[in-house]
């Protein structure tokens, strides 16, 4: 996953795409990488475009929150997804593929011991 995520890096036209990125890249230990993109994701949620809205209202901050969760940082990861997850919707998939998101923001909650 890791060459295929690097390479996506600097083409955002699909911001729920970009989050699984994040995560894979975190997950995989590819800090260097996981900057790149958060900082591109960053870069591009100014454009004027429809992603680029979806980035900044929902891509960066779940993409940052579930990297924060690979590597372990609960607390920074809930308080990165909680305020934007009634959005999630926006960023597309079906709701099996947004599964992942909500377990994402319950293996968060779980890591600061609240069930």
């Amino acid at each position: 996953l890791v060459p295929g995520s690097i390479f996506r890096i600097g083409h955002h036209a699909n911001p729920f795409n970009d989050c699984h990125y994040a995560y894979a890249l975190a997950k995989a230990g590819a800090s260097g990488s996981l900057d790149d993109l958060l900082l591109s994701m960053r870069d591009a949620s100014h454009l004027k475009t429809h992603a680029g809205q979806l980035l900044k209202e929902v891509g960066v901050p779940l993409a940052s929150g579930l990297a924060s969760l690979a590597n372990g940082n609960y607390a920074t990861s809930f308080r990165e997804m909680e305020p934007i997850w009634s959005k999630i919707w926006m960023l597309g998939g079906s709701n099996a593929q947004r599964d992942f998101f909500d377990q994402a923001i319950m293996l968060s909650l779980n890591g600061l011991g609240k069930k």
